[in-house]
């Protein structure tokens, strides 16, 4: 069986985000009132954005925003600062010009 494509899983593989969503999500649960420490956030470690704001409401429910704008604002705030770093471009090169030569798509 031959290869006929490639699928880069970005979260992780260019740059390592977990430190932005572990920041993001102690930053907007704290302002929320949940009472967290900063490890804390290691608890839901790799779950998605939605199951994380379910678990800490769970935890200390909060009257407003929503659920579903806490997931947002917390994914904003991963986004902001993982997009203007810039070994993130550097790192782009060696992997994307490996599949470019092999001209798989």
């Amino acid at each position: 069986m031959s290869v006929q494509a490639v699928i880069f899983d970005m979260d992780g593989l260019l740059l390592d985000s977990e430190d932005f969503w572990q920041q993001a999500e102690f930053e907007m649960f704290s302002s929320l009132g949940v009472p967290l420490q900063p490890g804390d956030t290691h608890k839901t470690l790799g779950w998605r954005c939605d199951d994380v704001v379910r678990y800490w409401y769970q935890q200390a429910p909060w009257l407003a925003p929503t659920q579903a704008e806490v997931a947002a604002t917390i994914i904003d705030r991963v986004i902001a600062p993982s997009s203007t770093v810039a070994d993130c471009y550097q790192a782009q090169s060696k992997p994307c010009s490996c599949v470019r030569r092999l001209d798989y798509r």
